[in-house]
Protein backbone atom coordinates (compact mmCIF):
# COMPACT_ATOMS: atom_id res chain seq x y z
CA UNK A 1 0.00 0.00 0.00
CA UNK A 2 1.69 3.20 -1.08
CA UNK A 3 0.48 6.57 -0.05
CA UNK A 4 1.17 9.77 -1.69
CA UNK A 5 2.23 12.48 0.82
CA UNK A 6 -0.47 14.82 0.45
CA UNK A 7 -2.83 11.88 0.64
CA UNK A 8 -0.76 10.17 4.14
CA UNK A 9 -0.61 13.80 5.69
CA UNK A 10 -4.21 15.72 4.67
CA UNK A 11 -6.52 15.62 7.65
CA UNK A 12 -4.17 14.33 10.23
CA UNK A 13 -4.81 16.00 13.44
CA UNK A 14 -2.99 15.57 16.90
CA UNK A 15 -4.39 14.45 19.92
CA UNK A 16 -2.78 14.18 23.34
CA UNK A 17 -4.18 10.93 25.55
CA UNK A 18 -2.46 10.15 28.51
CA UNK A 19 0.13 12.36 27.88
CA UNK A 20 1.37 10.97 23.99
CA UNK A 21 0.47 13.31 21.13
CA UNK A 22 -0.96 10.83 18.80
CA UNK A 23 -1.68 11.84 14.77
CA UNK A 24 -5.16 10.77 14.50
CA UNK A 25 -7.11 11.24 11.15
CA UNK A 26 -10.13 13.50 10.82
CA UNK A 27 -13.46 11.65 10.21
CA UNK A 28 -13.69 12.98 6.74
CA UNK A 29 -10.21 11.70 5.75
CA UNK A 30 -11.38 8.23 7.41
CA UNK A 31 -14.53 7.98 5.61
CA UNK A 32 -12.11 9.23 2.35
CA UNK A 33 -9.79 6.39 2.93
CA UNK A 34 -12.01 3.92 3.36
CA UNK A 35 -13.43 4.52 -0.37
CA UNK A 36 -9.93 4.74 -1.28
CA UNK A 37 -9.32 1.54 -0.27
CA UNK A 38 -12.54 -0.27 -0.60
CA UNK A 39 -11.46 -3.09 -2.79
CA UNK A 40 -9.16 -4.10 0.29
CA UNK A 41 -11.44 -3.86 2.88
CA UNK A 42 -15.17 -4.37 0.83
CA UNK A 43 -17.20 -1.23 -0.90
CA UNK A 44 -20.17 -2.32 2.57
CA UNK A 45 -17.86 -1.16 5.04
CA UNK A 46 -17.12 2.24 3.53
CA UNK A 47 -20.45 2.79 2.96
CA UNK A 48 -21.56 1.96 6.91
CA UNK A 49 -18.52 4.47 7.52
CA UNK A 50 -20.14 7.13 5.36
CA UNK A 51 -23.32 6.19 6.56
CA UNK A 52 -22.46 6.56 10.16
CA UNK A 53 -20.61 9.34 10.18
CA UNK A 54 -23.13 10.77 8.68
CA UNK A 55 -25.86 10.17 11.24
CA UNK A 56 -23.93 10.97 14.06
CA UNK A 57 -23.59 14.64 12.40
CA UNK A 58 -19.34 14.23 12.38
CA UNK A 59 -19.40 14.82 8.95
CA UNK A 60 -18.58 18.19 7.09
CA UNK A 61 -19.01 18.09 3.17
CA UNK A 62 -16.97 20.47 2.04
CA UNK A 63 -14.24 18.67 3.88
CA UNK A 64 -15.28 15.06 3.05
CA UNK A 65 -15.10 16.52 -0.70
CA UNK A 66 -11.85 18.04 -0.09
CA UNK A 67 -10.12 14.35 1.27
CA UNK A 68 -12.48 12.78 -1.94
CA UNK A 69 -10.56 14.96 -4.05
CA UNK A 70 -6.69 14.05 -2.52
CA UNK A 71 -7.60 10.62 -3.00
CA UNK A 72 -9.03 10.87 -6.22
CA UNK A 73 -12.72 8.97 -5.24
CA UNK A 74 -14.87 11.75 -5.82
CA UNK A 75 -16.53 10.06 -8.42
CA UNK A 76 -16.69 7.27 -7.11
CA UNK A 77 -18.28 8.59 -3.73
CA UNK A 78 -20.38 10.46 -5.13
CA UNK A 79 -23.54 8.63 -5.66
CA UNK A 80 -23.60 7.49 -1.90
CA UNK A 81 -23.47 10.88 -1.10
CA UNK A 82 -25.73 12.53 -2.72
CA UNK A 83 -28.20 9.22 -1.68
CA UNK A 84 -27.40 10.35 1.94
CA UNK A 85 -28.00 13.84 0.76
CA UNK A 86 -31.61 13.01 -0.29
CA UNK A 87 -32.55 10.68 1.63
CA UNK A 88 -32.59 7.74 -0.39
CA UNK A 89 -30.20 5.76 2.03
CA UNK A 90 -33.52 4.07 3.16
CA UNK A 91 -32.91 1.50 -0.23
CA UNK A 92 -29.41 0.43 0.88
CA UNK A 93 -30.67 0.52 4.69
CA UNK A 94 -30.21 -3.56 4.72
CA UNK A 95 -26.70 -3.29 3.24
CA UNK A 96 -25.78 -0.81 5.71
CA UNK A 97 -27.16 -2.22 8.65
CA UNK A 98 -25.12 -3.78 11.75
CA UNK A 99 -21.57 -2.41 10.85
CA UNK A 100 -20.78 -0.18 13.08
CA UNK A 101 -19.10 -2.60 15.51
CA UNK A 102 -16.78 -3.95 12.86
CA UNK A 103 -16.72 0.04 11.65
CA UNK A 104 -15.15 0.94 15.36
CA UNK A 105 -13.16 -2.40 15.52
CA UNK A 106 -11.59 -1.58 11.74
CA UNK A 107 -10.88 2.47 12.97
CA UNK A 108 -8.67 1.42 15.97
CA UNK A 109 -7.11 -1.37 13.70
CA UNK A 110 -6.03 1.39 11.04
CA UNK A 111 -5.30 3.87 14.15
CA UNK A 112 -2.82 2.10 15.18
CA UNK A 113 -1.44 0.92 11.38
CA UNK A 114 -1.38 4.61 10.80
CA UNK A 115 0.61 5.67 14.16
CA UNK A 116 3.21 2.80 13.07
CA UNK A 117 3.24 4.29 9.54
CA UNK A 118 3.71 8.20 10.86
CA UNK A 119 6.41 7.11 13.46
CA UNK A 120 8.22 4.60 10.67
CA UNK A 121 8.08 8.01 8.26
CA UNK A 122 9.63 10.20 10.86
CA UNK A 123 12.26 7.78 11.80
CA UNK A 124 12.76 7.64 7.77
CA UNK A 125 13.24 11.53 7.60
CA UNK A 126 15.37 11.68 10.17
Amino acid sequence: MHLSEPSFFAGVEHHVIEGLQLPISSVAKTVADCFKFRHQIGLDVALEALADAWRQQRLILAELNHFASINRVQRVMQPYVEGLIHGNAKRNGELLKGWASLIRAISWSLLIVFVLLYCCALGAMT
